[in-house]
């Protein structure tokens, strides 16, 4: 994993991996780093969320409050991806969410850039974001996925995340870092 960010004074670098990436870095960014950013990261969802609108704000500022409201939540569960300088993605955690009796790491939000998918660039910010939670001392980490987001779900299963719920179009996902399985988590040998 890579090493946490606390401000945009501190970068992470991320080595490039297959095909000559270019400068690779995920940032923390400061309270005025984001909102000079925050325009760029509204183009981001909306841009992301193309062929999944049911699961997405519409409205930029709509967007906008939604992002202002991740951030807030937890200004340091909040990292940016940037590949040459340029944003390619981002993703919102917060650390002391509650759910199911308890403490929890919470992934609200993954988005990358249509040009920067099937590049490995989602699976490093879930790593990030893993780590981070993960030195807030979170052992369980969960977050919503739309039912029909076959991507994120691949994404999310390769990173050790299993279906636990579903609510009308969404599914509840968890991973476990204790080795513990959820009480609502469907057995291995059960479809999920």
């Amino acid at each position: 994993f890579y090493r946490l960010l606390r401000n945009t004074n501190r970068k992470s670098p991320v080595k490039p991996r297959a095909m000559n990436e270019g400068e690779i870095e995920i940032i923390n960014p400061d309270r005025d780093e984001f909102k000079k950013l925050r325009k760029k990261l509204v183009d981001l969802y909306l841009e992301g969320y193309r062929g999944l609108e049911r699961y997405a704000y519409h409205a930029p500022w709509m967007v906008k409050r939604y992002l202002n409201w991740l951030y807030k939540g937890d200004p340091k569960g909040f990292f940016v991806l940037k590949v040459n300088g340029e944003i390619a993605g981002f993703i919102a955690a917060h650390s002391g969410w509650f759910w199911g009796g308890g403490l929890v790491g919470e992934i609200h939000e993954l988005v990358v850039a249509p040009e920067y998918r099937r590049r490995g660039f989602g699976m490093r910010l879930l790593e990030h974001v893993i780590a981070y939670l993960k030195s807030a001392g979170r052992t369980r980490i969960t977050l919503w996925v739309g039912k029909e987001n076959e991507v994120a779900k691949k994404l999310y299963r390769k990173a050790g995340f299993r279906p636990i719920a579903s609510h009308s179009v969404w599914e509840r996902w968890e991973l476990t870092l204790d080795g513990r399985q959820s009480a609502g988590a469907p057995a291995e040998s059960e479809p999920a």
